[in-house]
């Protein structure tokens, strides 16, 4: 597997760049750091963490179970359901004809 940068290294990089440096400028300063003797990193790495490919920030996580619905949003479905149930298919329900109940 390729070598990823580390936090502290994403930090100087983010620094870097604000300070106009170019790509190829940030990949000689961390690949030059002590931490990156055993495995440098490729232009690619420094490249597509700069165009925001990988390790970002403000993404939502996608894994792990599916959030749930609350006790507020389950009540409204539920009372929504009671007059579905209600009309016996006299006439059309809507989710905003639940009496007013939901808020």
């Amino acid at each position: 597997m390729a070598p990823h940068l580390s936090p502290v290294e994403m930090d100087k990089v983010r620094l870097m760049k604000g300070n106009q440096k170019t790509a190829n400028e940030i990949l000689k300063v961390i690949n030059r750091g002590a931490g990156r003797a055993a495995a440098p990193l490729s232009i690619d790495a420094v490249r597509r963490f700069l165009r925001g490919k990988t390790h970002k920030q403000s993404g939502i996580e996608q894994r792990g179970r599916k959030a749930t619905l609350g006790r507020r949003a389950v009540q409204a479905l539920n009372s929504t359901r009671k007059l579905i149930k209600k009309s016996t298919g006299e006439h059309e329900v809507h989710w905003k004809d639940d009496g007013g109940r939901r808020r």
